[in-house]
């Protein structure tokens, strides 16, 4: 099996829309996964605090709603309704996460524009 580090950043633009911040890229059988090995999220305002929420989900969720995904029974929360005071940064994930074939992480928050999410994964295919 071959492995890759991989990591993908991703600015939260719209309020309360759910926006996918990891697909691992080379998982296309059964036998793949993906180690999250660090999910940081970033406020950007020098104002204002902002809540952020991450979650897994299928790959084939594509929803922008935060109701419909979180009707789907393929999700669940990582870390829900976190706050991230202005201009400073939070770890999601104090362990690893794994990631199995066809599952994604998505994530949204209360302002638009405010929050950075980076993901640091490796991938096992």
């Amino acid at each position: 099996m071959a492995e890759r580090f991989e990591t993908e950043s991703t600015k939260l633009s719209s309020a309360n829309s759910v926006t996918d911040v990891y697909t691992p890229a080379n998982m296309d059988s059964s036998d793949d996964r993906a180690v999250v090995l660090s999910v940081m999220g970033a406020n950007v305002d020098g104002t204002n605090s902002v809540d952020v929420s991450l979650f897994v989900t299928a790959t084939g969720s594509t929803s922008t709603t935060v109701a419909t995904v979180e009707g789907e029974a393929s999700s669940f929360y990582l870390a829900k309704t976190i706050t991230i005071p202005a201009d400073s940064s939070l770890e999601f994930v104090a362990n690893k996460v794994v990631l199995d074939y066809g599952q994604k992480l998505r994530a949204y928050a209360s302002a638009a524009g405010d929050c950075e999410v980076t993901v640091s994964a490796l991938e096992i295919y």
